[in-house]
């Protein structure tokens, strides 16, 4: 108990004390706009401490402590002791969390490298698709029969189509995430997380294109595409639906997500071993082993453990999207100049 004021006048009842003591805490916090409290809080038969008990129950250091103490204190609190606890104001208050201004300076610098390498692969498809064209000599143009230029192979003609897509709207997607469109901040589970929905809107549109394009390229027959793109698009939109739901349930998706992938290749490797050509080859082992990059990062990364930083992150999506999409666009077009079925 504190000891008596001077003058030997007794304390205040224990009621009152701790009533006193609750809205000198809370006028504390008010006037410095930032408490700092450990796990257990404990106060008296007051009302305020009364409602901080009741959206305490069962919540500490869960990831909602600091957010039920700032709820019940109309103020920013923080919990050392529960580094997992994180407080996310709503939107527009002081110290909330918006992109891309809350970006490390190293997430945003790479995230405008993948979309300037996105804008180089798609003018290096159009480059190869109508620039050596037009620069040539009437003399070195192919002729038939009849004496008209021969058109360019439809399967050629198709897949320098889909790489410069599938190159254009992995660069409108990274100018997106870029910019902060569509980026989220998370706080449910046992650590935050950002979700970038437009990495996932772009691989549901290019991921489909490219395993088109290795089908076309590979005479892969109607059942055989169709299959592809069909698994593939059923694995995207399982790591989607795992990035916005928290343990266990987000890994039970991501296994999902993974068997789609092994599907997909599977049936990359029955089109590259029908092929029997090198170069095919070569397109289907990029195209493999780039691609089983993602679901390591996806359950390293934000969406799964946290176990890599968003720096490290974002870095190696980047890396990867440049063998994918542009490595794989340019050889696939320049191969079939080269020779029309690889």
């Amino acid at each position: 108990p504190p000891p008596p004021p001077p003058g030997g006048a007794p304390p205040p009842p224990a009621a009152k004390r701790g009533r006193t003591q609750s809205l000198s805490l809370l006028a504390a916090a008010v006037e410095s706009g930032r408490m700092e409290v450990g796990v257990e809080v404990s106060c008296g038969e007051t009302e305020v401490c009364q409602h901080v008990q009741s959206k305490l129950n069962g919540l500490q250091c869960n990831g909602r402590l600091a957010a039920a103490l700032s709820e019940a204190f109309e103020t920013h609190v923080t919990t050392p002791v529960c580094p997992d606890d994180v407080y996310v104001p709503p939107a527009g208050a002081p110290g909330s969390v918006t992109f891309p201004e809350a970006f490390p300076n190293s997430v945003r610098h790479w995230l405008l490298i993948g979309c300037l390498s996105m804008m180089i692969g798609a003018a290096c498809a159009i480059y190869l698709a109508f620039g050596q064209s037009d620069g040539a000599q009437d003399d070195d143009i192919p002729l038939n029969n009849k004496g008209d230029e021969k058109p360019k192979p439809l399967t050629l003609q198709m897949r320098t189509v889909l790489g410069f897509i599938v190159c254009a709207v992995a660069m409108v997607a990274y100018f997106g995430m870029w910019s902060g469109v569509w980026v989220e901040f998370k706080t449910s589970g046992s650590t935050p997380r950002v979700i970038f929905f437009p990495k996932y809107l772009d691989w549901i549109i290019t991921t489909p294109l490219l395993v088109t394009m290795l089908g076309l390229v590979g005479k892969a027959d109607t059942a055989t595409l169709v299959a592809m793109v069909g698994n593939d698009v059923l694995m995207v939109l399982c790591w989607l639906v795992g990035a916005t739901l928290t343990a266990p349930y987000k890994y039970v998706w991501w296994v999902l997500g993974v068997m789609f992938f092994i599907v997909v290749l599977l049936l990359v490797a029955r089109v590259v071993e029908r092929g029997r050509n090198s170069n095919l080859r070569t397109l289907g082992l990029i195209l493999g082993f780039s691609w089983g990059v993602y679901p390591l990062l996806w359950v390293l990364g934000s969406e799964g453990t946290g176990a890599l930083g968003l720096s490290q992150e974002v870095a190696l999506t980047v890396l990867t999207d440049m063998v994918s999409k542009v490595l794989f666009t340019i050889l696939i077009i320049i191969w079939g100049q080269e020779k029309d079925d690889l």
